[in-house]
């Protein structure tokens, strides 16, 4: 318990850095795979998206666990418009996952 104590309370500039970052890194791959001509790089930057894709849908979920972004309207608005793009509303989303936690 001592070890992860230092995680029990948000540091709500690492949360809007994590947010930040992960979806300006998302638009430059989203980018890479759309418009770089030469074919191994579009692989490269389809393979970047999708695992900054799974990065931004962790804090989708941590954002439901109440993990992150307790209280920001903003940050809510993001990630549940985000979970939309997954086709992963946040209220059908907060049902089965509670109910795979119970």
């Amino acid at each position: 318990m001592t070890a992860t104590r230092s995680f029990m309370d948000e540091s709500p500039s690492r949360s809007w850095w994590g947010l930040i970052s992960t979806f300006v890194v998302l638009g430059g791959f989203a980018c890479a795979a759309v418009t770089v001509p030469w074919w191994p790089l579009r692989i490269v930057g389809t393979i970047g998206l999708a695992l900054t894709m799974v990065r931004a849908f962790i804090l989708f979920h941590d954002l439901h666990h109440s993990a992150i972004f307790r209280g920001s309207f903003l940050a809510q608005a993001i990630l549940n418009a985000y979970g939309l793009f997954l086709l992963t509303p946040a209220r059908i989303w907060r049902e089965t996952h509670n109910y795979h936690h119970a």
